[in-house]
C-alpha cells in the first residue's frame, strides 16, 4: 500500500486521517491570527468555510492553500 504524501488524508477510516474541516477556534490556533482577521480571509474568499447547524467549519485544504500562497508570494521571509 503506497505511503500517503504528509498532510494528506489517507480516505476512510485511516487511523490518522485529517480533518476535513476544523472549527473556528483552531482555524485561529492553526494561522495564529485573531478572529477578525479570519473573518476577513473568510468574507474575502482567501479561506472557505462551511456552515452546519450554527457552527462554521473551515475547509482545511483552504487553510493549507493560504499559508502555500502566502509562502509562495515570499511575503514571508
Amino acid at each position: 500500500m503506497p505511503v500517503p504524501e504528509a498532510g494528506r488524508r489517507e480516505g476512510r477510516g485511516g487511523v490518522n486521517a485529517a480533518p476535513i474541516c476544523v472549527r473556528v477556534d483552531r482555524a485561529l490556533s492553526e494561522l495564529n491570527i485573531g478572529k477578525t482577521k479570519l473573518y476577513e480571509l473568510l468574507a474575502s474568499g482567501e479561506l472557505e468555510a462551511i456552515r452546519i447547524g450554527r457552527r462554521t467549519l473551515v475547509l482545511q485544504d483552504s487553510i493549507d492553500a493560504l499559508v502555500e500562497r502566502l509562502r509562495s508570494s515570499r511575503l514571508i521571509r
